[in-house]
């Protein structure tokens, strides 16, 4: 380990030396020369190099990452943006800063100015029901000015070798050096792939040299991405790499990986191996009893233990460290009351497992992932889990964080997803969730309307299904019944501003299956305007 980051600095840094020596050595004509080349834009990432080493460390492969920026700021947009710079981490990576430091353009060249102001803290957002260990290092860049160059430079060391690693050829501003490199042991096998690079100008090279192999892809003016309401997640078409380790060899023997979904699902059943063991304690089967009470028919007995999870073990994703991927045991899950998209789905196949009716774990990933477990066999496709009832030859998708989600319908972030299915230690089924069509959601909004002077004057009728249904049944949950008129407003705003909504009545707020309606009086001021005979 004393040897890992000595070797990572001379080998990353050997080419970029001379480049930066000559940007600080006339910061001020590289200012100008940049300023012409790329006008409108605010900013231009001069270097962007990645570099992944990979080391066996006691006949284990130990991931190091090492990252190098240099922004140029070419207009005063750039100063606030470039100020300030937080790298987040999770407790499988440890960050070093190497280099933090701005080059300011003088009279006779340039002057260095270190950064100091360097913090650390828990990278929490405020008000979610999301709760993670993830840290954030926030380093604040003095004297940003115009011509000035902002260098960063940090090494992350992975405690999870398992973990993919990848590198994006595009950003909100032109970059005119973009660089990803592998360097590990000629006995370690990486498995990547290219995704979009033909756009790029990517130049390939895969060279050995003293038992050390080195992967590199260059670009010297990647496309600039421009983000657009709405559209898919970047990973859908711009260039990026996405690699982890295939297999290793120590001493002659060769050790698996992740080169292919079996090697992925080896490793998942470990994490679900403890919930899949644990029998169904005296209060699971106790309250699983009692909601099928009277019940024979076994998919009846599914919608009422899955519906009785949805209202009564609340969402709130806690996961630190491994706990990100290992759901807790069900007795623990039934005890709080609370848990996890892992957590949810454990207590539902335990209490299932209570009535004698099996169903199955799945990993699934949300829509903003494109990649496909045969396509890449890794982490990087799912970050969720349901469980899965199979009946009749059909897969019913039981996702209990979505309180509003009918047995019949998928949560809308997983919809066409490929689901990875636990069937036993040995066997794993991938099943891809349906894609509903438009009938499933519907939304029906009706106003009978009158005038009254210079107002509008109604009764507003709105019936919703499906998707719809759950979005708006949320809101209306979720609102203190004195403040519906409020929220009427909110949703189903009419005419102007003076639109007033009163006389709120909510239909069928408990029966997932079955349209919402939701009925109001309304006012609009202010919305007539009368000329002669004409209104």
């Amino acid at each position: 380990m004393v040897s890992l980051f000595p070797t990572i600095k001379i080998r990353v840094f050997a080419g970029l030396f001379f480049i930066t020596n000559a940007v600080l050595g006339q910061t001020n004509e590289v200012f100008k020369e940049y300023r012409a080349k790329f006008p409108g834009h605010h900013i231009v990432l001069l270097n962007d190099q990645h570099t992944i080493d990979i080391e066996i460390i006691k006949g284990v492969p130990r991931v190091v990452h090492h990252v190098r920026e240099e922004h140029l700021v070419l207009d005063q947009n750039a100063l606030l943006s470039l100020s300030e710079e937080s790298i987040q981490f999770s407790s499988f990576e440890n960050l070093t800063i190497n280099e933090a430091y701005v080059m300011v353009p003088t009279e006779k060249g340039s002057k260095k100015i270190a950064v100091t102001n360097i913090s650390t803290k828990d990278a929490e957002s405020e008000g979610s029901v999301f709760h993670d260990d993830n840290k954030e290092t926030k380093l604040i860049f003095p004297r940003m000015e115009l011509g000035a160059l902002r260098v960063l430079d940090y090494t992350i060391v992975m405690s999870e070798h398992r973990f993919p690693f990848g590198f994006h050829f595009s950003s909100f501003f032109p970059i005119t050096n973009s660089k990803f490199e592998i360097v590990c042991d000629t006995s370690t096998n990486i498995f990547f792939k290219e995704y979009f690079l033909g756009a790029a100008n990517i130049k390939f090279s895969n060279n050995v040299t003293k038992g050390k192999r080195t992967l590199s892809w260059t670009s010297d003016g990647p496309p600039i991405y421009k983000s657009e309401v709405g559209a898919p997640n970047r990973r859908y078409f711009t260039p990026h790499i996405l690699a982890q380790i295939g297999d290793y060899s120590v001493k002659g023997q060769k050790i698996n990986v992740l080169k292919s979904t079996d090697d992925l699902y080896k490793w998942y059943f470990e994490n679900i191996r403890e919930v899949v063991s644990e029998e169904p304690t005296k209060e699971i089967k106790s309250i699983s009893d009692s909601i099928v009470k009277g019940e024979n028919n076994e998919f009846e007995k599914v919608r009422k233990i899955y519906y009785w999870v949805q209202n009564n073990i609340k969402y709130v994703a806690f996961e630190e460290g491994i706990n990100g991927f290992v759901p807790r045991q069900p007795s623990a899950v039934m005890q709080k009351r609370y848990g996890d998209c892992k957590d949810m789905a454990s207590i539902i196949y335990s209490m299932l497992k209570a009535q004698g009716i099996p169903s199955y774990l799945t990993w699934i990933g949300s829509r903003d992932i494109p990649y496909r477990y045969v396509d890449f066999p890794g982490t990087a496709c799912d970050n969720h889990m349901i469980n899965t009832y199979k009946h009749n030859g059909k897969n019913y998708f039981l996702d209990a964080t979505n309180p509003f989600l009918s047995i019949f319908e998928v949560a809308g972030f997983t919809i066409g997803k490929d689901a990875l299915l636990g069937i036993s230690e040995e066997k794993y089924e991938i099943a891809q969730l349906p894609v509903p069509t438009k009938d499933l959601t519907t939304f029906k909004d009706t106003s009978f309307i009158t005038i009254d002077g210079k107002k509008i004057k109604g009764l507003a009728s709105v019936t919703v299904d499906g998707y719809y249904q759950q979005m708006i049944h949320y809101s209306v949950s979720s609102t203190p019944k004195e403040k519906h008129s409020e929220m009427a407003k909110g949703l189903f705003l009419r005419g102007n501003n003076s639109f007033a909504a009163s006389g709120v009545k909510v239909g069928n707020v408990t029966d997932r299956e079955l349209p919402f309606d939701i009925k109001f009086d309304f006012v609009v001021d202010n919305y007539i305007t009368s000329y002669e005979d004409e209104t």
